[in-house]
């Protein structure tokens, strides 16, 4: 009995660690020098339930606070609503993505930044409209700029087309074990 229970606590912590290692961190420059009021990028239209966006203040007076609607510089009606404080101290305000999919829309609410376009979507599990991802896409192989490619929390030897498939790899892996050796 021990020994199942030993067996049974790798496997899931087996599991915790591939969905660790998947998750991506999603950097989105906020402001910059000499007042510049925009979300770098703007769109982010690759992300998946378990990223973290994380808005990275440069400079200047910003905020990151959730709306309703594209271009919509008023809070979100939601209760679960994200919204960070003026300039967080550590310069970085982020939140972990809970939905499979999603459109989530932000603003910066300091003063008139938002009615001056400083507003950003976030596409979740490929609710990204097809123009706009192309668009991404072409952005991120033809600039240098490092806030258009997420970064990885880990790095993998192997790259795999699709998460979902190697989670259900493994966890086939892992209940056959569990099956031999029980």
């Amino acid at each position: 009995m021990a020994q199942q229970k030993k067996i049974i606590r790798v496997c899931f912590a087996l599991l915790l660690f591939i969905a660790y290692v998947y998750a991506k961190t999603i950097v989105v420059n906020v402001g910059g020098p000499a007042g510049v009021l925009k979300f770098d990028p703007q769109n982010v239209t690759n992300a998946v339930q378990g990223d973290v966006i994380q808005w990275k203040f440069l400079g200047g007076q910003h905020s990151v606070v959730q709306s309703d609607g594209l271009t919509s510089c008023e809070q979100s009606q939601n209760t679960n609503f994200f919204q960070s404080v003026t300039n967080p101290p550590s310069g970085i305000f982020e939140i972990t993505i809970n939905d499979t999919q999603n459109t989530l829309y932000y603003f910066c609410s300091f003063a008139s930044h938002c009615a001056n376009g400083m507003w950003g979507v976030i596409y979740v599990g490929g609710t990204a409209p097809a123009s706009l991802t192309a668009t991404a896409t072409a952005t991120s192989t033809s600039t240098s700029s490092a806030s258009a490619v997420p970064s990885q929390k880990k790095s993998s030897a192997v790259k795999f087309g699709c998460d979902l498939k190697l989670v259900t790899s493994v966890t086939f892996i892992v209940l056959t074990l569990i099956k031999f050796l029980f």
